[in-house]
């Protein structure tokens, strides 16, 4: 059960995130690290249906994350993106 409760704080949390972005007229820090929050939401979401053995949805998830993540320029500037 908690790990249900965490899913739907995350799913509000991406849902927002997302709004705030297209919201967002200019590509300014602020929305770099919007993108940056989406792309970590997305994979602490696809982890949790992982672990809830909802594989197909956590794959699709850990997907966008990267896909995100490879997009951001910030990826050319070394910084830990998860910690284990």
């Amino acid at each position: 059960k908690p790990k249900k409760e965490a899913r739907k704080i995350l799913e509000s949390a991406v849902k927002e995130v997302e709004r705030l972005l297209a919201e967002a007229s200019e590509d300014s820090d602020e929305v770099q690290q919007g993108r940056e929050a989406l792309a970590r939401f997305q994979l602490y979401l696809g982890k949790n249906f992982y672990f809830c053995e909802e594989v197909p949805q956590a794959e699709q998830l850990f997907i966008r994350s990267l896909e995100r993540y490879l997009q951001s320029p910030q990826r050319l500037d070394p910084q830990y993106f998860v910690t284990i």
